[in-house]
């Protein structure tokens, strides 16, 4: 998520301040330079900016670097030089705002949500946006690589403004939509307290209905739909709930292909 900006509307790379955690590391970890420095030419001698382009409230553009380098570590271990560079695709956005209005109902729990449905109809087009256009990217690689989306927490995550009850509603219909084109998708949230905190609302709001399985112990909805691998489970906020459902799923797989065999055998 981009949020600085220089004078001109260009997308600020050079001294981002550290209220932009996130464009400020990725700024000095990656060659996201080469990519804003390409959109700039692209725009020369058009009537509107990057920012104007990518913080549009209707009809914005995302800026899409098909092999960002990541050549230094994070901010927790002093932004090292990493001795094997990463290639990633990556896809930036900006929100209209970052300050929105906000609508907070009485009653508990407390819950925040936008006083304005245009930003979130913006926020939805830009979920939709990132979903199709690293599709895309992807389409163009290796196509039996497996593909991992780690997406942000856009507006919420390191301090920022954006009600996070629209955000969770905005991505458990975004789940629904694209989530199974994907080997795995992971929401960044943050570190520290804060992230945790964060993490743990969106998880309870975007992924109800798989902690329902939990519950019922009913597992064959979610057999079909997500291969459950440890590897990222372990990654979830609630892992130990994540990999209990996870042997539930192995278990019933297990016993279906079980009786799948028994059946074989009585029909040899």
């Amino acid at each position: 998520e981009l949020s600085e900006f220089e004078a001109e509307g260009s997308v600020k790379v050079e001294t981002v301040p550290a209220t932009a955690a996130a464009q400020q590391a990725v700024s000095l970890r990656t060659d996201l330079s080469r990519f804003t420095a390409s959109a700039e030419r692209y725009l020369r001698g058009g009537r509107c900016s990057a920012r104007q382009h990518l913080a549009a409230a209707a009809d914005p553009y995302v800026l899409v670097c098909p092999d960002l380098c990541v050549f230094r570590g994070p901010r927790e271990e002093g932004y090292p030089f990493l001795d094997r560079p990463q290639t990633v695709r990556a896809v930036a956005t900006a929100l209209p705002s970052q300050r929105p209005s906000l609508h907070v109902p009485r009653g508990e729990p407390r819950t925040e949500w936008y006083a304005e449905e245009a930003e979130e109809v913006a926020l939805l087009e830009r979920l939709n946006l990132i979903g199709y256009a690293a599709l895309q990217e992807v389409g163009r690689g290796d196509a039996r690589a497996p593909v991992v989306l780690v997406l942000d927490a856009l507006g919420c995550a390191q301090g920022g403004r954006h009600p996070r009850d629209s955000l969770a509603n905005a991505l458990r219909h975004w789940r629904r939509r694209f989530a199974g084109l994907y080997h795995c998708v992971i929401l960044a949230c943050g570190s520290g307290v804060a992230g945790q905190q964060l993490a743990t609302h969106l998880d309870g709001v975007i992924n109800r209905d798989v902690y329902a399985a939990l519950f019922t112990r009913r597992a064959s909805d979610l057999a079909a739909g997500w291969h459950w691998d440890d590897t990222f489970l372990r990654w979830h906020i609630n892992a130990h709930d994540f990999l209990r459902l996870g042997l539930l799923v192995h278990r019933q797989q297990t016993r279906a292909a079980s009786k799948a065999s028994d059946h074989s055998g009585d029909a040899g």
